[in-house]
C-alpha cells in the first residue's frame, strides 16, 4: 500500500516537472492554474489525476477534444518508478534528486533549446550541501 503511494508522489512530481518544463520562465507556475493548452479551460479536479485522468480522457482535453502529449505520460511513469527505487531502496535521496534534477533539466532543454542558469544554479545548490560524491558532480554542472 505505501508503494502505491510512493508511486503516486512520484507522479505527481512528474506532473509537476511537465508544468515547469511548460511554464519557466516566461510564466507563472503557480497562476493561472492548470489549463488545456488549446483552449484554455481550466482543469478540474478529476482532469489533473496523473495518469489515470489522461487515461480516461484518451489523451485529449475533455472540451476542445484536442491532444494532450504522450510526453506527459511517459514524464509520469519514469518518475513515479524512480521514487518506487527509492522506496525499496535502490536509490538514496541524492541520486533520485539528482534523476529529478536533470529529467526536469533534459526535458526544458528538448523543449526549449536552453534552460534559465538561475534555475540550474539553484538546482544544484542541494548537491553541495549533499556530500562530497555530489560535490565534483555540482561542481562541474555549474562550471558547464
Amino acid at each position: 500500500m505505501l508503494s502505491i503511494l510512493y508511486f503516486f508522489l512520484g507522479t505527481s512530481l512528474g506532473s509537476f516537472i511537465g508544468l515547469i518544463c511548460d511554464r519557466f520562465p516566461e510564466k507563472s507556475i503557480i497562476f493561472p492554474r492548470s489549463h488545456c493548452n488549446q483552449c484554455g479551460h481550466p482543469l478540474r479536479f478529476f482532469e489533473m489525476i496523473p495518469i489515470l485522468s489522461q487515461l480516461f480522457l484518451r489523451f485529449k482535453c475533455r472540451l476542445c477534444q484536442s491532444s494532450i502529449p504522450y510526453r506527459y505520460l511517459f514524464l509520469e511513469l519514469f518518475c513515479g518508478g524512480i521514487l518506487l527505487l527509492y522506496f525499496y531502496n535502490y536509490l538514496d535521496f541524492g541520486r533520485t534528486y539528482l534523476l529529478f534534477f536533470s529529467l526536469c533539466l533534459t526535458i526544458f532543454d528538448l523543449k526549449n533549446k536552453s534552460y534559465p542558469l538561475l534555475f540550474w544554479i539553484l538546482g544544484t545548490l542541494p548537491l553541495l550541501c549533499l556530500g562530497n560524491h555530489y560535490l565534483t558532480f555540482s561542481l562541474g554542472i555549474s562550471l558547464a
